[in-house]
């Protein structure tokens, strides 16, 4: 199995980043290549297969160069339509399963998570925040 996260990768050190990472480091430990491209406007020298494209157009590149079996995007904040855009890019890569991990409690409460509700969009891309669910211990 072959995994690629994107998210914003360290530094700056943060909550999203803290994940991003240790899922990276657990899949490592159990043999599971595990690659990153940032999102964010940091950027290092690429390494050990973490990618810091440039542009949005360079990042569409890679991701569409890049072969996996699961692609992870992290999310923290709002949901902008650049980053719903993204999203949809990654749920229609093929021989792909996605995830978005969207890490922000509140946003659905907020008013432009009640507004997004309808938006085409964001509801192609979230629908899972209209079907409540339980997390399973």
């Amino acid at each position: 199995m072959r995994v690629l996260q994107l998210g914003p990768y360290p530094p700056p050190h943060g909550g999203v980043q803290s994940h991003l990472v240790a899922i990276r480091t657990f899949l490592r430990r159990q043999g599971v290549s595990c690659a990153v491209i940032n999102v964010t406007r940091h950027r290092k020298p690429e390494a050990d297969e973490v990618y810091y494209p440039r542009s949005a157009a360079g990042l569409i590149r890679l991701l569409l160069r890049l072969d996996y079996d699961v692609i992870h995007l992290h999310v923290g904040g709002m949901l902008t339509q650049r980053v719903l855009g993204l999203a949809l890019l990654c749920a229609l890569q093929r021989g792909s399963k996605s995830v978005m991990t969207f890490h922000s409690g509140g946003y659905p409460a907020s008013d432009e998570g009640k507004s997004n509700r309808t938006e085409i969009l964001c509801g192609l891309c979230t629908s899972e925040f209209r079907r409540p669910h339980r997390c399973q211990p």
